[in-house]
């Protein structure tokens, strides 16, 4: 069984779409290989968070899940979620993308964005245990 995706994102069975410079770093995510250890992915992180349009990866599926908080902590924090659909990157990448994200909102918020983060947000757990 052959799955289909309604995002515009690259699918099973489908050439993957060229990355695009006006494109958000996370959104390129996909497009980067695992073999090359993911470096790539903080670095694109890095821009997004210069460009003040940092996101947090999630990996929630075909069906997306929002909740009624996540439109407050956007606001708060000025940070989206990202939500890679059917196809998402390596999640070594979407790890390398989320902590550089995670790192510059504790440098910059402090502890006060971790009690209101989605706690599905990819690789969130593991960091805090580093943290």
């Amino acid at each position: 069984m052959l799955l289909t995706c309604l995002l515009p994102l690259a699918c099973v069975g489908q050439a993957p779409l060229p990355a695009k410079a006006s494109q958000p770093g996370c959104a390129q995510l996909l497009f980067i290989s695992p073999a090359a250890n993911c470096a790539q992915a903080a670095v694109l992180a890095q821009r997004d968070v210069q460009a003040h349009t940092p996101f947090l990866l999630l990996a929630s599926g075909i069906a997306p899940v929002v909740f009624t908080t996540d439109s407050a902590f956007t606001q708060q924090f000025r940070v989206q979620y990202y939500e890679q659909g059917c196809s998402s990157a390596a999640l070594a990448c979407m790890l390398a993308y989320n902590y550089y994200v995670f790192d510059y909102l504790q440098a910059t918020y402090g502890k006060a964005w971790q009690r209101k983060v989605r706690k599905d947000v990819v690789g969130l757990r593991q960091w805090q245990r580093q943290h």
